[in-house]
């Protein structure tokens, strides 16, 4: 599905480049974007026509009247699943599910870093964003510190940290050392942070916020607890916030 390519594409791509700007126009715009011509579009973001034309090229979709047919049709696609998920939902969340799907509307932005395994939740972010979600899961290499400067990090911002392998304790300590770097110690972090892993709740809480995911088991078995959790947050968002 398009929307899931240029989210892969948004992911890998260096934060402010082209690319990304394309990439996060489009998902913000949604089925919207079929108001858009050519020039319009190119205009407000800030590239050029002939970079969207390599985008689009890149994607393998010969026309921006295409592409935009394409995307509004997957996107009325998507909130429709949504609206049914919503109309068939009988659940009752618990409180870590209410909790996080409150944080992530109150915030303006939300990236998910961490391990590996935040890469998996990449099946929900068409869901988030189709809330009108500001969602991402950069790759990255090197420091989180990084992160945070590129993307230029406020307070009424969210990072979600996921790590399927250790406390967060213990992924300082594995920074500290890979890098080098007193500082990992200290972790300051503009914004509101999450910790999404194994607790180890007789030591002092590091983040803003922890969510227990048990880590006995197999890895999928993990896995599947973490998609479970975003998947629950995901229903709660679409019966309790009036985004639909």
């Amino acid at each position: 599905m398009i929307l899931g390519k240029i989210l892969m594409i948004q992911s890998a791509s260096k934060y402010g480049s082209v690319d990304y700007q394309i990439c996060k126009s489009v998902l913000r715009l949604g089925k919207n974007i079929e108001k858009y011509t050519i020039d319009r579009f190119v205009r407000e973001i800030g590239v050029s026509k002939t970079s969207l034309i390599r985008y689009l090229d890149n994607l393998g979709v010969n026309t921006f009247s295409l592409f935009k047919e394409v995307v509004v049709l997957e996107s009325i696609k998507g909130l429709t699943a949504l609206e049914q998920k919503k109309d068939a939902s009988q659940k009752q969340f618990d409180s870590t599910v209410i909790n996080l799907a409150y944080l992530i509307s109150e915030a303006n932005r939300i990236l998910i870093l961490g391990d590996g395994n935040c890469f998996g939740l990449i099946l929900y972010l068409k869901g988030f964003i189709h809330l009108g979600i500001d969602m991402e899961i950069p790759i990255y290499l090197g420091k989180e510190e990084t992160v945070f400067k590129e993307y230029d990090l406020k307070d009424d911002d969210l990072v979600i940290f996921v790590s399927l392998h250790e406390t967060f304790e213990s992924f300082l300590n594995s920074r500290t050392v890979y890098y080098n770097d007193i500082k990992y110690f200290q972790f300051d972090c503009p914004s509101k942070v999450v910790f999404i892993g194994e607790i180890d709740f007789s030591k002092t809480c590091l983040v803003d916020y922890q969510i227990s995911i048990e880590t006995d088991g197999p890895l999928y078995y993990r896995k599947a607890r973490l998609e479970r959790l975003f998947e629950d947050t995901l229903s709660c968002l679409c019966l309790n916030y009036d985004y639909i």
